[in-house]
């Protein structure tokens, strides 16, 4: 599944060079995406495991200017409705987030994207 979800990021914003899981690269350039799970849970019923599993995955586009970070939100929102992969079968935004971080004379734009996925 993540390895899934970070291609689907990857085709959705061909301008981002650099998508990592738990922290950006050190030094690493921007813009970035940094992409962490936040939650996940299996289903079970009398007759056993569901086949299928949530996940919530958030996450987080970083740029030095607000237009370029709202150009690759808006690109991660075209995945907001997605169904039938090979691993993951849905993708929802469940809740969208904006916020301004300053680095000594650096502002870096931030957008956080929680999806609930269903995949195998």
């Amino acid at each position: 599944m993540e390895l899934e979800f970070r291609t689907l990021i990857k085709s959705a914003c061909p301008i981002v060079t650099n998508i990592d899981w738990g922290i950006a690269a050190d030094n690493q350039s921007y813009p970035n995406i940094v992409m962490n799970l936040i939650y996940g849970s299996s289903t079970h019923s009398y007759k056993g495991k569901i086949p299928f599993n949530t996940t919530t995955i958030q996450v987080d586009v970083y740029a030095t200017t607000m237009a370029q970070a709202v150009e690759i939100k808006n690109q991660i929102l075209t995945l907001d409705g997605f169904r039938h992969g090979i691993t993951i079968k849905s993708i929802f935004l469940d809740k969208l987030r904006q916020d301004v971080e300053v680095y000594g004379n650096t502002k870096i734009y931030r957008y956080s994207l929680d999806f609930n996925l269903t995949h195998s």
